[in-house]
């Protein structure tokens, strides 16, 4: 007898731009930028304040350029906020540009907003018992296999591959990675806290077995010691031939999507906890320092805080030595904290004009994230504690708060006038126009100098009439009009200025 049994799948969809969902950008949208692990906290936390009925028209936009690109940004005042887990730290580095384009590290403050965590995933799988592919479950591997992988990759695991596949037999029974995945062993290239937390436990904690492989396959970097670094891509010595480097989740999202129902075996990668969580990936059980298998949860990720190091300037970094005191739960040691970078001098735009809406917007969307925003945290990411819920109020509070030491420069107003030297107008030479942070102070200049004249010139064609300003590159006869009455305004400005006479002129046209 044949029975059948009716089964309902709730399909949900969610908008990916949270703009959009809000109706459009507020007035005075700040800008922020962050590496694409913050992509998910910044969709969703936008979303919701929208939805309680808070706020109308998104408050914040965000760029997803990479975590190092962001702090350098904001350093550069191209945005108003990042997100960071490291932000100025000087052993890190981010924030200071390069040798072509240094950088100056911005006045600011750092606000804790979640609780991420460093790990190794995996992606793929193995059959079910009715054939169907189903994640890895339950991956456990100790400090020198990750070491090993990490240094050297899967070419040269293959003595740990015993002792791996003995602990986890579902990987045995797929092989370690994946034969047809262009990513074996992938990491972004960009810089990145999670690369530098992860390279930091290995260097401290292996740091004998940290080093390039000592064979002819790594040619003159064989057996060099490795270090901590913010960039899988510029490390030295290389990763060249160890990691497959990605350019971003979408590409690690798209690799292991399009294998094959039949396609099996392992894609790892070094990436955070939320980002895993988003992807499906299996986080793997990294033993600890006193030889526990530990995975991130909420439990093992509130135990790391307890042990972590407080920083000058406010963070909190992980304590990758971190172990669990008697009967206690064991402590995730690449737990670390997500911070909003945000400048303690009060927003401005490109003339050092003050910008209150969008200071205004700054405060409520740091206020909502660290409060309210707690209760709708994507998954991967905890909320903070009561402390440091406390703390990033009293950071709020100082935002905006140092006296900014550009000199505005006002709107240039209409110039016009009869021309006497007695009269002034105040206008804006373009060497007072500068990047947010530096203006240089305006000046007074006469009329019939030739600022004066750029200044009229300027006024006047900032009021031509809106048509002709937009039909203007639409075609040629619309672009000779366009040029005409740029000629007569200048010729009447001239004359204003004195600097053109038009008695010079007979009838016929000719000068005398």
């Amino acid at each position: 007898m044949l029975r059948w049994t009716p089964y309902t799948q709730k399909l949900e969809y969610r908008i990916d731009d949270p703009i959009a969902g809000c109706g459009g950008p507020a007035s005075g949208i700040v800008s922020s930028a962050s590496s694409d692990r913050i992509s998910r906290l910044w969709v969703d936390l936008t979303l919701a304040q929208c939805r309680n009925g808070t706020q109308t028209g998104a408050v914040s936009s965000s760029s997803f350029t990479g975590e190092g690109s962001a702090v350098d940004m904001f350093s550069r005042g191209d945005v108003d906020m990042a997100y960071s887990a490291v932000g100025y730290d000087e052993t890190v580095g981010l924030g200071r540009g390069n040798q072509a384009e240094p950088l100056t590290p911005r006045s600011s403050v750092n606000i804790p907003v979640a609780l991420n965590a460093t790990v190794l995933a995996v992606g793929n799988g193995l059959p079910d018992s009715n054939g169907y592919k189903v994640p890895y479950s339950d991956v456990k591997l100790t400090l020198d296999e990750v070491t090993a992988l990490i240094t050297g990759g899967p070419d040269q695991i293959g003595t740990f591959l015993p002792a791996i596949y003995a602990r986890n037999p579902q990987l045995q029974s797929t092989g370690m990675f994946s034969p047809s995945s262009s990513i074996r062993v992938g990491a972004v290239p960009d810089a990145e806290s999670t690369t530098w937390f992860m390279t930091g436990a290995l260097d401290t904690l292996r740091s004998n077995t940290w080093k390039v492989p000592n064979n002819n396959s790594f040619g003159p970097d064989a057996g060099k010691d490795r270090g901590t670094y913010s960039s899988f891509a510029l490390a030295d010595p290389s990763f060249q031939g160890v990691l497959n480097l990605y350019t971003g989740t979408s590409i690690l999202d798209k690799t292991i999507k399009l294998q094959s129902t039949n396609d099996y075996g392992g894609i790892w990668t070094v990436t955070d906890l939320a980002t895993a969580r988003f992807l499906g990936m299996t986080v793997v059980q990294i033993q600890n320092a006193s030889g526990a298998f530990v995975e991130p949860t909420q439990a093992s990720m509130a135990a790391a805080l307890s042990s972590m190091t407080a920083t000058a300037d406010g963070r909190l970094l992980p304590n990758y030595s971190a172990a669990a005191a008697s009967g206690g739960v064991e402590p995730y040691p690449l737990t670390f904290v997500e911070y909003a970078l945000a400048p303690l001098k009060p927003l401005v735009d490109a003339r050092c004009n003050a910008r209150p809406t969008a200071q205004q917007n700054l405060t409520n969307w740091l206020t909502y994230v660290v409060h309210g925003g707690q209760q709708v945290l994507p998954d991967g990411l905890e909320p903070i504690t009561p402390s440091m819920v406390s703390a990033a109020t009293t950071a709020i509070a100082r935002l905006g708060s140092t006296a900014n030491t550009c000199v505005p420069v006002p709107v240039v107003p209409n110039a016009g006038g009869s021309g006497s030297a007695s009269s002034g107008t105040v206008v804006s030479p373009p060497s007072a126009v500068g990047s947010r942070g530096g203006v240089s102070a305006t000046r007074v200049a006469p009329a019939g100098s030739s600022v004066a004249v750029d200044a009229q010139l300027a006024s006047a064609q900032a009021e031509m009439p809106e048509f002709i300003r937009r039909s203007a590159g639409g075609n040629a006869l619309a672009l000779v009009g366009l040029v005409a009455v740029l000629a007569l305004l200048t010729i009447s400005a001239m004359a204003t200025s004195g600097r053109f006479s038009l008695t010079q002129f007979r009838r016929g046209g000719r000068a005398q």
